[in-house]
């Protein structure tokens, strides 16, 4: 189960062999199809340069800086077979990239993209994105440098029954 307070936002410990979560990745990228429709595209980010660069348009990024890999999770809007589903397609790949991390040990943060326009603009112009690809997620990995406990987010006023 992936809980949310387990997510280190502070630094990640360098360390290679990313190889099985890279793996994973392709292997279940079309595991969240809507409509049998892979709306999405990731983008694999291992470039030193380029982690290093992100945190320069990104404010919430700097563990990026010290992260030996992240992924982009980006969506089609030529694939699209109904408008805007691509953002549920998107969300539900990056969770699930979100727990596999999580089940292989590693630490994941969600860093969003998509709405903030100038995010998008600057990530793909930054990897040469063309226009009708949208920058939605970017899921910095890494093993945690520290573990966290785990927070108790749970309000009970927010879960209604039947009715609001």
């Amino acid at each position: 189960m992936y809980h949310y307070g387990l997510d280190i936002s502070a630094t990640f410990a360098a360390s290679g062999g990313y190889a099985e979560i890279y793996a994973w990745v392709c292997r279940n990228l079309h595991s969240t199809v809507h409509f049998r429709r892979v709306q999405q595209n990731l983008v694999v980010i291992k470039d030193r340069g380029i982690l290093d660069e992100i945190p320069k348009y990104h404010p919430y990024s700097q563990m990026l800086k010290n992260a030996p890999m992240a992924i982009l999770v980006c969506g089609d809007e030529q694939l699209q077979k109904y408008k805007g589903y691509w953002v549920q397609d998107c969300s539900a790949a990056t969770e699930n990239i979100l727990i596999a991390a999580q089940a292989k040990g590693l630490g994941a943060v969600w860093l969003g993209v998509y709405p903030t326009e100038d995010r998008v603009i600057a990530i793909r112009k930054l990897l040469g994105i063309p226009e009708h690809v949208i920058p939605f997620s970017l899921i910095s990995i890494g093993y945690p440098a520290e573990q966290k406990p785990r927070s108790d987010r749970y309000d009970a006023s927010r879960i209604h029954r039947n009715k609001w």
